[in-house]
């Protein structure tokens, strides 16, 4: 050990990229080959620096390599093994890096694997490879086989979608991770309660809502725009549910519209003639009709609105019924009710957008169906694919995320908070 250290004119170094996931550090032995493009290859290098814990979970450890002869100025590939010494001798890798000093060129091995022991791992530069072009394809199978028995689907509520049975440890969230959430979670605080020191936290009006924003999050542009219809209809169409709106091509018998209440918000024009001109559009919400609300102090919307194309291009609302049924109590608000009313409505139906946003495109769309192509992705593709590569910065943390959010559903169930 230590044939690495202490050199002080060494041609190239080596870095190593420890994982900070739970149990990534290693007191194992490492040793690495170098591979030039020339076929060549190093002796077996010792990584080991005296009188310091290398590998340590999150950290990038530096190593000397002795001076190689004959060996060229291109690294091509990498190979490196651990035996199983040490009290702690799991191993997590994110990357090796091998820089050439004369040249000043790097050459970067991503790995992001566990390390089993005593099994050569062969890292080409940059690692990424077709299966049919990859030159260790018994590695590469025998990775898959491990990443199958890990990610295993089950259904876990009826009719639901497909998730992991069990969560890997590499799906866990990181030490980075949860230390970077805690301290912007205080930084918060800290900007909250100068902002009430500061500014007071009594709301006079509605114009005082803005005291809420703070310099975490800058006031957002909506507070110069939320309550106008322009901006109203341009949610429908670049917010959140921007799919649901939909051309109406009749006048819904559930809705409690006629000619007469929207005539004055069609710019002259007829009714049909607005719906055969394809300017009449509309968002029925009616997948949340007997969506269960948490006590019966609280009330989800149901709504349905019109919109119109007016002739300025603009997408505007005409109509809003906040329930499905039209009913002597269930009335139609119009532009023309008194402002505060007419607001009001468009802030309720906002309430049931969100409803469907949080529920159904957020959790249901983003994160549980994908959870399933989730597992399937680790299931099917190797690290060294180029799927993987441009598709798991967008998985990180999902199954992690799914985890918690399904066990803070289930207990607020339970407690029915």
């Amino acid at each position: 050990m230590g044939n690495c250290c202490g050199v002080p004119k060494a041609d190239y170094m080596v870095y190593v990229r420890t994982g900070d996931l739970k149990g990534a550090g290693t007191n194992a032995n490492v040793k690495i080959r170098l591979h030039d493009s020339e076929g060549n290859v190093t002796q077996d290098i010792t990584l080991d620096n005296f009188f310091r814990d290398d590998f340590e979970a999150g950290s990038m450890d530096t190593f000397h390599v002795p001076e190689l002869k004959n060996f060229g100025n291109i690294i091509s590939k990498i190979e490196f093994w651990r035996d199983d010494s040490g009290v702690a001798s799991d191993w997590y890798v994110n990357k090796i890096l091998v820089e050439n000093r004369k040249s000043n060129d790097i050459f970067v091995f991503p790995v992001y694997r566990w390390i089993r022991p005593n099994f050569h791992y062969k890292i080409v530069h940059l690692d990424t490879s077709l299966p049919q072009y990859d030159p260790h394809a018994e590695q590469r199978e025998m990775e898959l086989r491990e990443k199958c028995n890990l990610y295993q689907q089950c259904v876990k509520m009826k009719d639901g979608p497909s998730q992991v049975k069990a969560i890997p440890d590499d799906e866990q969230f990181s030490f980075d991770y949860k230390w970077n959430i805690a301290k912007r979670k205080l930084k918060m605080i800290a900007d909250s309660k100068l902002q009430l020191l500061t500014q007071g936290g009594k709301w006079e009006g509605i114009q005082h809502l803005t005291k809420v924003f703070t310099n975490a999050f800058g006031e957002p542009l909506g507070c110069k725009r939320w309550s106008n219809d322009i901006f109203f209809g341009w949610q429908r169409i670049n917010s959140m549910n921007h799919s649901l709106i939909k051309l109406c091509t009749e006048i819904p018998k559930k809705l409690g519209v006629s000619d007469t209440m929207l005539q004055p918000f069609l710019e002259g024009w007829p009714l049909h003639q607005v719906i055969e001109a394809k300017r009449l559009f509309m968002v029925d919400l009616e997948i949340l009709q007997d969506l269960p609300c948490k006590s019966d102090d609280f009330v989800c919307p149901v709504p349905i609105a019109l919109f119109f194309i007016n002739g300025d291009g603009r997408l505007v609302p005409i109509a809003i019924q906040l329930f499905q049924q039209k009913a002597d109590d269930n009335p139609v608000f119009l532009p023309t009710d008194p402002p505060y009313t007419w607001m009001m409505a468009k802030m309720w139906y906002n309430l049931a957008d969100a409803s469907y946003h949080q529920s159904l495109t957020h959790l249901g769309y983003t994160h549980l169906i994908m959870e399933g192509v989730c597992v399937s992705f680790h299931r099917n593709l190797s690290q060294s694919h180029p799927l993987f590569k441009l598709l798991a910065p967008h998985f990180l943390y999902l199954i992690a995320i799914n985890t918690l959010v399904c066990i803070i559903i289930t207990i607020s169930a339970l407690l029915k908070i």
